[in-house]
C-alpha cells in the first residue's frame, strides 16, 4: 500500500500542480511524522504551487530543513543543486550541493545536474572572459577593422 509521500505525488502528478489543498495534506503529514521525503515533496509542491501562500524561499527552506533532518539522504542535496541551478541561477551553489549529494550516493540524476552545472559555470566563465577582452582590447580591435 503507497504512503502518505507517494498518495500526494501521484496527487500532483495528476493535477499536473499542487493545489493549496495538496500544501495542506503535507503541512498535516509533517505535523504527523515528519521526514525528509516530506520536507522534499514539500519544497517541490511550492515549487508547483501558485505562490499565493508560499515563496520560493519556503521552497528552499524546506529543502534545508529536509537536509537538516537527514543529514546523510543525498535526495535533499540534490533538490538543494537543482533548485540552486534552475530557480536561484546560483551555478557555483548549486555545484556544491551536487557534489554533496554524489557523495552521499545519489544517482545518475545528480550526476546529471553536476554536468549542467559545471558546463554553466564554464560557459560563464568563458563569457567573462570574453567580456574581459573586449573591454580592454575593444578599442585596439575597432581600430584594425578600419
Amino acid at each position: 500500500m503507497p504512503g502518505k509521500e507517494e498518495l500526494i505525488r501521484s496527487e500532483i502528478r495528476r493535477r499536473k500542480a499542487a493545489t493549496p489543498e495538496i500544501l495542506r495534506q503535507i503541512e498535516a503529514a509533517l505535523e504527523e511524522s515528519p521526514s525528509a521525503e516530506l520536507w522534499i515533496l514539500r519544497g517541490d509542491a511550492i515549487q508547483l504551487s501558485d505562490g499565493d501562500t508560499y515563496t520560493l524561499a519556503d521552497a528552499e527552506q524546506s529543502y534545508l530543513r529536509a537536509a537538516e533532518l537527514e543529514p546523510s539522504s543525498p535526495e535533499s542535496y540534490e533538490s538543494l543543486g537543482y533548485f540552486q541551478l534552475t530557480v536561484m541561477d546560483d551555478a557555483a551553489e548549486a555545484k556544491t550541493f551536487f557534489e554533496r549529494a554524489i557523495a552521499l550516493g545519489a544517482g545518475q540524476s545528480a550526476k546529471h545536474g553536476l554536468q549542467r552545472t559545471v558546463s554553466e559555470l564554464r560557459s560563464g566563465a568563458f563569457k567573462q572572459s570574453a567580456e574581459k577582452i573586449n573591454q580592454e582590447y575593444g578599442d585596439l580591435f575597432r581600430r584594425l577593422g578600419e
